[in-house]
């Protein structure tokens, strides 16, 4: 195996380590909101992601071995399936960035900030 292999390896198992995590935080944030249409559907994108992408980086090894017309055929449609997977993750987050904060933020009151400033 070349360098660019293991490095690409490597890569793509750090991106399933920090998708997990981002998922569980996700998942978190769902149930502490008991929004459970959020959380159902980010436990089954979860589900799906890490199914989908964990059967591509495990598949990804045995590679060497194919010929060349199924390796073509394969990082096809793992390429196509992978980048699905990425854009419904990307949608998913953006859902929770538009998610209305919990009322901590003190700069959301109706005052403002510094009252010297109005006078």
């Amino acid at each position: 195996m070349s360098g660019a292999a293991i490095y690409l390896s490597l890569i793509g198992i750090l991106n399933l380590v920090l998708a997990f995590y981002i998922f569980q935080l996700m998942v978190s944030i769902a149930t502490k909101r008991e929004d459970d249409y959020l959380l159902k559907r980010t436990t089954t994108t979860f589900r799906f992601y890490m199914v989908l992408m964990f059967l591509f980086t495990f598949l990804e090894s045995f590679s060497i071995n194919m010929t060349t017309s199924i390796m073509s055929g394969f990082i096809l449609f793992s390429a196509l399936i992978g980048l699905v997977m990425n854009i419904l993750f990307l949608v998913l987050l953006s859902k929770f960035s538009k998610l209305p904060d919990d009322g901590n933020d003190p700069t959301d009151s109706n005052e403002p900030a510094d009252k010297s400033a109005n006078s």
